[in-house]
């Protein structure tokens, strides 16, 4: 998966702006394999289990 952030208001730092994308993968993760929020179901972080 690739994804593009486009049009980030210039006031968002970097750092908080990947804190923010990772968190809402994780909820992705969790909506898509079923499991509750922050949860990837079988100990893998949201980056790994979206690559399988």
């Amino acid at each position: 998966m690739t994804v593009a952030c486009t049009d980030v208001p210039a006031g968002v730092r970097p750092e908080d702006h990947s804190v923010g994308l990772k968190a809402s993968l994780d909820d992705l993760n969790a909506f898509v394999t079923g499991g509750g929020p922050d949860c990837t179901n079988d100990g893998r972080d949201s980056a790994t289990a979206l690559r399988s």
